[in-house]
C-alpha cells in the first residue's frame, strides 16, 4: 500500500490507496488515535466533500489506485502546532495481511489580524483632527497587518465614523438615517460606513486600505476600522489566536465645532467720544460687531444680542430695528464677519452696553425646542444653540465686565425728557380779589427725548398759598425742544397785601408710574402776582322832589341809584327810619314805597353793594307830621317838644339781610 500525505492550512489530508492484490477488495478506513475534545475526523472520496467514504468501504480493483481524503476538524481553542493522528485501512474481512497503519500530521496554523494604523488624508496631505473643518474632504487610511502563521483570505475590512453622543430622540435618529447612517449592533449606535470590502492578506504581510471620500460635517465624530467582523459571530469568520485586536479607533475625537469670538464692538461715531450726541426716541443707533469663527465648523443662523443696563433694570435685551431681540448671521469656519445691530432708541438711561453671540438659551429666553432644533442639536445638553470648542469664553464683548468705551469715553445715553415751566400768563394780569383769572402755564421739554402721551400722566399742580390747589393734566405730546400750554381758571385770592406768590409744580408721577426726567431740579416755578385795588360803589339817594309835607299813614315813594367804577351794583337796600335795620332790599333797583305811621323827623339811608362785596350809603332826612310851613302848605312842624338840631349820616358795613316788612 502506497501512502502520500498532504497537509494544508485547512487541515485536509489525502491518502492514496493502491490494491496490490490479485482480486478486487473492499477497503474501510478507521481512526485509531484518541482525539482531543471537540476534534473530529471524516473520510471522503473527493476533496470537495461531495461524496463521503461509506462505512462499509469502497471497492478497489486489483492493481488500481484510489484517493482517500481525510478531513480533520479541530477545536476553535486549539493551539497552533503539529499534531499526529493515527488511522488504519483494512479490508472488509479484517485480514491482518490486508491492514495498514497510517500516521497523519495535522498542522494547526492561524492568521492574526491587527488594525495597526489609522490616518487622515486632507487635500493638503496627511493631517490630524485639529485640521478638519466643516466641508473638508477627508480620506481615512487604515493599515491592516497579518502577523499570524496562516494566510487570511476574504478578510472583511470596514472603515466608519459615528457621533460621540448616540442619538436619544427620534428626530435625531431620523436625521442620521436620512444622512446615510445605519444602526450597528456591535457599537450600539448609528454609524456611517466609508469602506466595507473583503481582501486577502498573506501571513506576515501588511495592507493599506483607503476609504471613500468623507465630506466633513459639523459635530463630534469618532473614526474606527475593524477587520473580520461578522454580525452573527463576535469572533468573526477567521479563527485567530487573539480576537481582540481586530478593531481600532483613531486617536483623536474629531470636534467639528465652531468657536465664536467678538473681536470688537463700535457704535455710530456721532454717539461716541467727547462730543457724543444723545439719540432721541426712535433714532437708529448702529452697533457694529466684528465676529471671528476660530473653530472647525460653519455656523448658520447664529445670533448676536445687545444688552444694556437701564434706569429700571440691568441686562435689558435691546431690539434690532425695534422688532427682534437679535440679529441672525452665518459664518464659516476660520472666517471673520462684520455684523450690524440697529437699535431703535428707547426712552431711559442706558449704560453698560454689551454684545454677545451664541448666548445661553435660558438667559435670553430661547425655548428649548428652538435651542435644540435651530442649532447643532445639542442645545438640551449645552443650553446653547451651538456647542463651541472654546466653551463660549470669547462670546461677550467687552469681556470680564469691563465698560464699553469708544474713543476714550463710555458709551452711555440719557434718552429722557426734561420738563420745565418756562413762563406763566394771567388774564387779567392784575386781577382783583375774587375775580376769575385765566391762567396759562407754558411747559417746555428741554431734554433729549420726545415725550408721548401714554399710561404715565404728566400734570401741572398749581397752589395759590391760601389753600387752593388746581391740578391740570398735560393733554398733548411734547417733543424734544417743543413746548405746550396748560390752561385753567382760578378765582383770585390772597393772604395779605397787594402781592402774592403762586406756585407751579411739574408732577411726573412716582414709583412705577413715574416719567423719568434728566433732572427734577427745575420742576418748580414761582410766579409773583400783583392785585388791583378794589373801588367802592357810589350810592345816590334821590331828593323828594315836589312832596313838601308827609303825613302819617301817607305812602312815600323813595328812589335811589348806584354806580360802580370797576364792576356793577348787585344789591339795593333802604333803612327808612335810620335805626340801622334795612327793611327793604332789591337786586334790581333802589325804587321803593314806605308809609310812616308816626310823626317825627327820620333819616332814610340807601345802601348799595357791588360785585366785589364793597358797599356805599347815602341818606335823606324826612319829616312826618302836620307842622306848618312858610307858605302854609309845607311839611308840618314836628309835634315833639324838642327839635332835632343836627343829623349825622353814618355809612355802615353790615351783612346783607334784606328786610321787606314795614316799620319795626
Amino acid at each position: 500500500m502506497e501512502i502520500d500525505v498532504l497537509a494544508t492550512e485547512v487541515n485536509n489530508n489525502k491518502v492514496k490507496l493502491e490494491n496490490t492484490g490479485s482480486h478486487k477488495d473492499t477497503y474501510i478506513p478507521e481512526v485509531e488515535s484518541t482525539l482531543e475534545d471537540n476534534w473530529s475526523v471524516s473520510f471522503w472520496q473527493d476533496s470537495g466533500k461531495t461524496q463521503s467514504w461509506p462505512a462499509t468501504g469502497v471497492d478497489i480493483e486489483a492493481g488500481e489506485l484510489d484517493d482517500l481524503w481525510v478531513f480533520v476538524e479541530v477545536d476553535d481553542e486549539a493551539d497552533e502546532g503539529n499534531y499526529t493522528i493515527e488511522i488504519s485501512v483494512r479490508d472488509e474481512d479484517d485480514n491482518p495481511d490486508a491492514r495498514e497503519e497510517i500516521g497523519l500530521t495535522v498542522i494547526v496554523q492561524r492568521p492574526e489580524l491587527t488594525i495597526d494604523n489609522i490616518r487622515l488624508l486632507f487635500d493638503e496631505g496627511e493631517g490630524n483632527a485639529s485640521m478638519a473643518k466643516d466641508g473638508d474632504t477627508v480620506v481615512v487610511l487604515v493599515g491592516v497587518e497579518n502577523t499570524g502563521t496562516a494566510d487570511a483570505d476574504d478578510v472583511r475590512v470596514e472603515v466608519f465614523y459615528y457621533p460621540k453622543n448616540a442619538p436619544t430622540t427620534q428626530s435625531e435618529i431620523d436625521e442620521l438615517i436620512i444622512s446615510g447612517f445605519v444602526f450597528d449592533e456591535a457599537k450600539d449606535t448609528y454609524i456611517y460606513v466609508l469602506y466595507d470590502k473583503v481582501t486577502n492578506i498573506e501571513s506576515g504581510n501588511h495592507k493599506w486600505i483607503t476609504s471613500n471620500d468623507w465630506i466633513i460635517k459639523g459635530g463630534e465624530w469618532y473614526v474606527e476600522a475593524r477587520a473580520d467582523y461578522d454580525e452573527d459571530d463576535s469572533n468573526g469568520k477567521i479563527l485567530e489566536p487573539n480576537e481582540n485586536n481586530n478593531d481600532a479607533r483613531y486617536g483623536e475625537l474629531l470636534r467639528i465645532k465652531p468657536d465664536l469670538a467678538i473681536d470688537e464692538l463700535r457704535v455710530d461715531s456721532r454717539f461716541a467720544g467727547l462730543t457724543a450726541k444723545t439719540p432721541n426716541i426712535d433714532d437708529q443707533v448702529t452697533f457694529t460687531a466684528t465676529v471671528t469663527n476660530k473653530g472647525a465648523a460653519d455656523v448658520d443662523n447664529a445670533r448676536l444680542y445687545i444688552t444694556a443696563d437701564s434706569s429700571d433694570e440691568s441686562g435689558v435685551i435691546v431690539q434690532d430695528r425695534g422688532i427682534k431681540d437679535y440679529v441672525e448671521f452665518s459664518i464659516d469656519a476660520g472666517a471673520t464677519e462684520t455684523i450690524r445691530f440697529r437699535w431703535k432708541a428707547v426712552s431711559g438711561e442706558w449704560t453698560t452696553f454689551r454684545a454677545e453671540v451664541n448666548p445661553s438659551c435660558s438667559d435670553v429666553s430661547i425655548n428649548i425646542f428652538d435651542c435644540e432644533q435651530q442649532g447643532d442639536g445639542d442645545g438640551w445638553d449645552t443650553d446653547h444653540m451651538y456647542d463651541e470648542l472654546g466653551r463660549y469664553s470669547d462670546n461677550v464683548y467687552p469681556a470680564g465686565g469691563a465698560i464699553f468705551e469708544q474713543d476714550g469715553y463710555e458709551v452711555m445715553f440719557a434718552i429722557l425728557p426734561d420738563f420745565i415751566i418756562s413762563d406763566v400768563y394771567l388774564v387779567p394780569p392784575k386781577p382783583q380779589i375774587g375775580e376769575e383769572v385765566e391762567v396759562t402755564a407754558r411747559v417746555s421739554n428741554t431734554g433729549n427725548a420726545d415725550w408721548k402721551i401714554g399710561s404715565k400722566l404728566l400734570s401741572v399742580v398749581f397752589e395759590d398759598g391760601v389753600g387752593s390747589t388746581i391740578t391740570t393734566q398735560v393733554s398733548s405730546d411734547i417733543n424734544e425742544g417743543d413746548e405746550i400750554e396748560v390752561k385753567f381758571t382760578w378765582t383770585a385770592s390772597k393772604t395779605s397785601g397787594n402781592t402774592s406768590f403762586l406756585t407751579f409744580n411739574i408732577d411726573a408721577g412716582s414709583g412705577s408710574w413715574e416719567i423719568r426726567q434728566i433732572s427734577t431740579a427745575n420742576d418748580v416755578y414761582i410766579f409773583t402776582i400783583e392785585f388791583r385795588a378794589l373801588t367802592s360803589p357810589v350810592a345816590i339817594a334821590d331828593d323828594w322832589n315836589s312832596q313838601k309835607k308827609v303825613l302819617p299813614g301817607e305812602v312815600v315813594p323813595f328812589s335811589g341809584t348806584g354806580t360802580d367804577e370797576d364792576g356793577n351794583v348787585v344789591l339795593y337796600e333802604w333803612d327808612f327810619n335810620g335805626d340801622g335795620v334795612y327793611e327793604w332790599s332789591s337786586s334790581e333797583s333802589g325804587s321803593a314805597d314806605f308809609t310812616f305811621t308816626n310823626e317825627g323827623t327820620y333819616t332814610a339811608v340807601l345802601r348799595v353793594t357791588d360785585n366785589d362785596g364793597l358797599t356805599a350809603t347815602d341818606s335823606r332826612v324826612i319829616t312826618v307830621g302836620d307842622g306848618g310851613g312858610d307858605d302854609g302848605g309845607g311839611i308840618p312842624a314836628p309835634s315833639l317838644a324838642a327839635a332835632v338840631a343836627a343829623v349825622a349820616v353814618i355809612a355802615l358795613r353790615r351783612p346783607r339781610k334784606p328786610i321787606t316788612s314795614g316799620w319795626c
